[in-house]
Formats: C-alpha cells, sequence, structure tokens
C-alpha cells in the first residue's frame, strides 16, 4: 500500500528537520525559517482578503433574498393563505440569491452556495448560507479557513406615524370597461384593497398598531358627510382581494354621524327616501382654506314636474240623421251650342264641346226644368249638382250637421251610392233621391258640458337621464296614448303607481321602481331619478382599523353628476388636518399628526374624468340647468380646473402632503397636463403623476405602497 502523501507544510517541516542536523546548514536554516514564517503570513493576507471578499458577497446576495422573500410573501398574502405566500417568497428568495452569487467571481471554480429561507415567530424571512471559498493556500493555513457561514432576516420596519387620504372618484364613467373583462371601477376597487392590505400586513408584522391609518373620500360632484367613526386600531385582517359585484356591497353605514347642527335639512324635499347625506358648498370659500367649524345645506336634486296626460270626457247623446236612398235618371241630352261666329270677338270664340254620353254635374245642372225629376224631390235636384257632389251637398240638409265620414262608415251601407252609371250613347244623367226617412242614432259627444281630467302620464319622458322624474306620493295614472282622446265619462283607463324612484343607491328604499326608468344590469349606468341621484358613499376619517377600510371600499358605488376634483382635494385635505374641529367632525379618538413636513403626510388622487360643470344637477357649488329649471351657480370647466390647481399647490407647498396622483384612460391633453402639474415631483427615482390603464392600478397601487413602507434587514 503506498504510503499516504504529506501535506506541503508537514514535508516542508521534514526537510528543514534533516537540514539542520547538517551544521553547515545552519545560516541556511535560520534563513529558511524566518521565510517560512515570511510566506505564511503572506498566505494567510490573501486568504483573509478572499475570506473577506467571499463573505461580503454572500452577505449582500443573503440580505437582497431575504428582503425579495419577504416582500413577496407581504405582496402574495392579497391572493394566497400564508403558507402558498411563504413558499412564493421561498421561491423568489432563491433566485434572487442565486442571481447575485452568479456574478461574484470568488466562487468561481468551487460548487456554488445555496441559501436556505425559512420564518421566524415574528414574521421575518431568515436566510442562511453556508459556503466553501476557493482558497490558494489551503496546504499551509488549512483548508477549514475555506468555510464561510452567514444569515440575514428581514422584516417591516416602524417608521414615522402615516396618514394616507385615498380621494377616489365614484363618478358613473367609471363603469366603462374599455374592452376589459371588468370595469374600471372594479379595477379602482380592487387596487384600492390591494394597497390597504399592503400596508396593514406591514403595520401587523411590524408590531405596530400605531404608526398608519388611513382615510377614504369617494366624491363626484359632491362628497357625503355622514361618516361612521373610526374604529379602534386593529390591523388583523383576511389579506385576500375579495372580488364583488360593480355596484358594490349594498351595505349602509350602520352608525352614522348624524351632523346634527352641521347640515340644514329640509326632509319634505328628499321625499319618499330622505336625505342620504351629500351637501352643498355653496356657502364656502372657493379657494383653498382650512377654515373649519361650517355649516352646509343638504344638497337636494329637486323633482321635476311630472308630464301630464289630459282626457276629454262626454256622454251618450241622441243623434237624429236623415237618411235617402238614391237613383240614376236618364234624360235627352241637349244640343251642343252653336259654333261661334266667325266675326265673334275673340274673348267669345272659345266653347266647350257636349258629349253625348256625358255623366258630368254640369249636364246635370242644365236640365233644372226637366219634367222628369221627381216630385218630391225636383226642388232639391234644381238646386244640386247630381252625382257624387249632389250627394255630398245633400248631406247638409240633413236634420243634425255630421260630417260626411259618418255616411261613408258604417251607418250607411248602401254601395249602389257610391258605383257609376251604366252608360249609354246620346244618354245624359243625373241623380235624384230615391226615398228618404229619418233615424235616431246613440252617438258619444265631447261638448265641454262635462270637464276634462288631468292624470300624470304613466311614461316620463326623462329625456335620457337628463330629468329627475319621480313620484314622492303614491299616484293615478294614465296612458300617454289617451292624452287629447274623447272617452265616454267614467271609462279612462288609469293605473296606480306608489312612490317610487329610479335610484339603485338607495339602499334602504323598499317602495316601488318608477317603472319609466330602465332597470338593466350594472355593466350600463342607466339614468337615475330620485332626490339623491349623484350622492356618493359616506366618507371615511382617519382609521387604523383594516376591516372598516376595506367595507367602506367595498361599499362604494358609482353616481349620476359631474367631476370636481376640487371638492375631492378639498375633503382629502380635511380628512388628514390636525386643526380646527376636524379631527371631532370625523369621530377620531387621536387627532392626525401636525402639519411636519416630515413626509407623514401622503395624498392619493384617482380620477377617470377631466373636471365637468354640473349641468341639469346641482353639485357642490349648484348647477347650470338646461332641462331642469332653477339651476344656477355652478363654475365652468375653466373655473373648476382654476381652483383644482390651487388646491394641488396647496396641498404641496403649504401642508407639504406628499401627493400622487393617477389619470385612469385619459384622452384629453389638457386634463392630462392639468393633473401632471397637480401632483409633486418625483422623489427617489419614483414618479408622483401617472397616467395608466385602469388594469395597471394594481401595479401602481404597489409602487406607491412600497413608498409608505419599507423592508428593512433586521440582523
Amino acid at each position: 500500500m503506498a504510503p499516504k502523501p504529506m501535506s506541503g507544510f508537514k514535508r516542508f517541516g521534514s526537510i528543514a528537520s534533516r537540514f539542520a542536523e547538517d551544521r553547515r546548514g545552519g545560516v541556511a536554516i535560520m534563513f529558511a525559517g524566518a521565510s517560512m514564517a515570511i510566506l505564511t503570513l503572506i498566505a494567510g493576507s490573501v486568504e483573509l482578503h478572499q475570506r473577506s471578499l467571499g463573505g461580503t458577497e454572500l452577505q449582500k446576495a443573503a440580505d437582497a433574498a431575504a428582503l425579495a422573500a419577504k416582500r413577496t410573501e407581504t405582496d402574495s398574502l392579497t391572493t394566497m393563505q400564508r403558507a402558498q405566500a411563504r413558499a412564493a417568497g421561498e421561491i423568489a428568495g432563491k433566485r434572487i440569491f442565486d442571481a447575485a452569487i452568479s456574478e461574484a467571481s470568488v466562487f468561481d471554480g468551487v460548487a456554488r452556495p445555496n441559501a436556505t429561507i425559512t420564518w421566524l415567530a415574528d414574521g421575518s424571512s431568515k436566510v442562511t448560507v453556508k459556503a466553501k471559498l476557493n482558497t490558494l493556500f489551503a496546504g499551509i493555513i488549512g483548508e477549514a479557513f475555506s468555510d464561510v457561514e452567514v444569515q440575514a432576516t428581514a422584516n417591516f420596519s416602524v417608521p414615522l406615524p402615516t396618514e394616507v387620504a385615498l380621494v377616489l372618484d365614484n363618478t358613473a364613467s367609471m363603469f366603462m370597461k374599455d374592452g376589459r373583462a371588468q370595469t374600471r371601477f372594479t379595477q379602482l376597487r380592487d387596487s384600492a384593497k390591494l394597497f390597504t392590505h399592503q400596508l396593514f400586513n406591514a403595520a401587523e408584522q411590524s408590531g405596530s398598531k400605531d404608526w398608519l391609518r388611513l382615510s377614504v373620500v369617494p366624491w363626484a360632484a359632491t362628497v357625503n358627510v355622514l361618516s361612521e367613526a373610526p374604529r379602534a386600531p386593529d390591523v388583523a385582517g383576511d389579506a385576500a382581494v375579495t372580488p364583488i359585484p360593480d355596484y358594490g356591497s349594498k351595505r349602509p353605514v350602520a352608525s352614522p354621524m348624524l351632523r346634527g347642527g352641521r347640515v340644514n335639512v329640509n326632509s319634505a324635499l328628499f321625499a319618499p327616501v330622505g336625505w342620504r347625506g351629500c351637501i352643498s358648498g355653496s356657502g364656502e370659500a372657493p379657494g383653498p382654506s382650512d377654515a373649519s367649524g361650517m355649516i352646509w345645506n343638504a344638497l337636494n336634486v329637486p323633482n321635476n314636474s311630472l308630464d301630464t296626460v289630459t282626457i276629454q270626457q262626454g256622454k251618450m247623446m241622441p243623434i237624429p240623421y236623415r237618411r235617402c236612398t238614391y237613383k240614376q235618371e236618364a234624360y235627352e241630352c241637349p244640343p251642343p251650342p252653336p259654333p261661334p261666329s266667325s266675326s265673334g270677338s275673340s274673348s267669345s270664340s272659345s266653347s266647350s264641346s257636349w258629349s253625348s254620353s256625358s255623366s258630368s254635374s254640369s249636364s246635370s245642372s242644365s236640365s233644372s226644368s226637366s219634367s222628369s225629376s221627381s216630385s218630391s224631390s225636383s226642388s232639391s235636384s234644381s238646386s244640386s249638382s247630381g252625382g257624387m257632389q249632389g250627394f255630398l251637398d245633400d248631406l247638409k240638409t240633413t236634420d243634425a250637421p255630421v260630417q260626411p265620414a259618418a255616411f261613408f262608415g258604417d251607418r250607411f251601407k248602401d254601395a249602389d251610392v257610391l258605383q257609376p252609371p251604366v252608360q249609354k250613347a246620346n244618354t245624359c244623367y243625373r241623380t235624384v233621391e230615391d226615398r228618404c226617412w229619418t233615424e235616431t242614432v246613440m252617438e258619444l259627444r265631447c261638448d265641454g258640458s262635462i270637464p276634462s281630467k288631468t292624470y300624470p302620464a304613466c311614461e316620463q319622458d326623462i329625456k335620457e337621464g337628463r330629468r329627475n322624474v319621480y313620484s314622492a306620493n303614491p299616484i293615478v295614472c294614465a296612458n300617454n296614448s289617451q292624452s287629447g282622446a274623447c272617452v265616454l265619462a267614467g271609462t279612462e283607463r288609469t293605473q296606480n303607481i306608489g312612490a317610487c324612484v329610479g335610484d339603485p343607491n338607495e339602499h334602504k328604499w323598499t317602495g316601488a321602481w318608477c317603472p319609466w326608468v330602465p332597470r338593466t344590469d350594472w355593466t350600463k349606468f342607466d339614468p337615475t331619478i330620485g332626490p339623491n341621484l349623484n350622492c356618493p358613499i359616506p366618507m371615511l376619517g382617519l382609521s387604523g382599523n383594516r376591516r372598516q377600510i376595506i367595507e367602506t371600499l367595498d361599499r362604494m358605488t358609482p353616481v349620476s353628476g359631474g367631476t370636481h376634483t376640487d371638492v375631492g382635494l378639498r375633503w382629502g385635505m380635511r380628512t388628514l388636518s390636525p386643526d380646527g374641529d376636524w379631527p371631532s367632525f370625523f369621530g377620531l379618538s387621536k387627532p392626525p399628526v401636525k402639519w411636519k413636513g416630515e413626509e407623514t403626510k401622503m395624498m392619493i388622487l384617482i380620477s377617470d374624468g377631466e373636471n365637468s360643470q354640473a349641468i341639469d344637477y346641482p353639485g357642490y357649488w349648484g348647477c347650470k340647468g338646461y332641462v331642469n329649471p332653477g339651476c344656477t351657480g355652478s363654475p365652468d370647466q375653466a373655473a373648476l380646473d382654476q381652483r383644482t390647481t390651487q388646491w394641488c399647490n396647496y396641498l404641496k407647498n403649504e401642508k407639504k402632503v406628499d401627493l400622487f396622483v393617477i389619470a385612469v384612460n385619459f384622452t384629453n391633453p389638457q386634463a392630462v397636463q392639468l393633473l401632471n402639474n397637480c401632483a409633486g415631483p418625483n422623489k427617489n427615482g419614483v414618479a408622483r403623476f401617472y397616467r395608466i390603464d385602469a388594469a395597471e392600478l394594481k401595479n401602481v397601487m404597489k409602487i406607491i405602497a412600497g413608498q409608505v413602507v419599507k423592508l428593512r434587514i433586521t440582523s
């Protein structure tokens, strides 16, 4: 069996020992010993550098893997169970680790190190790596020097108190699909819920319940102040984004703050459904202001007058009619007139020729003295034209004046009168009475002796949603086809309709739906009628309760009316304000943090439409009425754009709010530029303005969520 080879270090020692026995090598031994020490020092320095370099690369890769695993787990919790989310995090962490190691040359020539990812009790991701470095002097300093082990754990840091206002467009245009399977509104809701879960997942795993609060401000042309008070902080909750129908959960706020003394409400104006909570800002200053203590008027959409149907009423009356039958009599036609004299003047030189087979009225009238006419009708015949014209003339002599149509209808069936006579050559004809009699017929007459009746129409013209016509009280209506008709008194056709509205957002209303408003599915937002037709759901002040925020987002539903971006910004700021009575207005037990300018306050404005004037239906600032009367005071688009710019600058520059703006499916370049200018400047390479399709909302909201909460390496 061959001897086992010695290591380089042992071999060097054996040679040195033999050399030392030789007296002649004393000096050489001393030199060799010094050289050995120097060589060992050099080898150790090289390997220490190699080990340090390899350890640094391993630690960087482990840190990146821990962060990636934790971030992926957190993001996946919105769609997966925790075990699945952690499995996804492990895959992502190992992928990041492998990519980082592949670029480190210190591991060339040795087996690639592997990362082991586990999860700690506090939710941290832990990465453990054991590796063997590629050493140059393992024979001198030992192979154990090449073994390296590193660890990294990642979790969420506890940042400064963070307050975020979600200012969300709830106008009806959010029901557009734009070729997608889901509407803009569903995309908006789901992305806002995803954002909420991402933040609260971080809050839950950081172990703090106090640093994160969110407010929700649904807006259109106004806002709803019948808010509920924020509940006690609670970061727990199901992190899955559960889809719901476009129209929302239909679960009204259980315990709203009733705003006694803060809103003037005329209850009679809101029959039959009651005031839903929206207000008019007509008494406010249009420019930016943090003033408090104000009082508003309830926003009412007036009911237009219902279209009416007027029905004439009459009675059955005995009407006498003179009836006759007629016959044709022949007589010899008179000779034609003599030809004109050649010396006659031109004015009398023309004449008509006579036809021997004529049955015209002219031949009949020329024989007015004929003795062949009946004695009972000679006077009548001598003054009438005969034929059809004679028949029409005879109608005028009936006892009661009637229209000829009565005789051509069901009451006279002698068709011979309407047939031309059989003509013979050289014979003229005239129509004469054969026999006559009087008939009395019971007939309906609307002669004004019985007053007409007026009813609301059973079919109202809502002009494609531009007229607000509903019934605050039960009505008896008439069919539109009866308008102007003459009916026997008491026989008009009517229908009973209860008090009704046509507003799908009146979730508490159990009465009738007005039959003149179409009811289709919510993929098309049909015309809405009622006193609250443009009223979105109530706002929610700053809340640290995850479930309450999700409930509010699920409650959202689109409404009719215009787009007033300045109103959303105004009320978004008020939810963040620590000043005046705003904390108590929103029912906060702990006021918001001061306006410190430390980026502790954030606002996210999402809209899918340019500013639009409130037309026909009043908004926060009034309206301009074309179809509906009485609308005044509404600012036009230019004024609304100016107010939007003022509020954006005020929030960014005066209040130091970190302002993100997302324009969804915008096409108007001027409107895009307005919102681009509204957003804050880019920070840390992250944009504050996004122009996107609704399908991209989730990704954008993930990016913004990453600016609110940052992961940190904990060890």
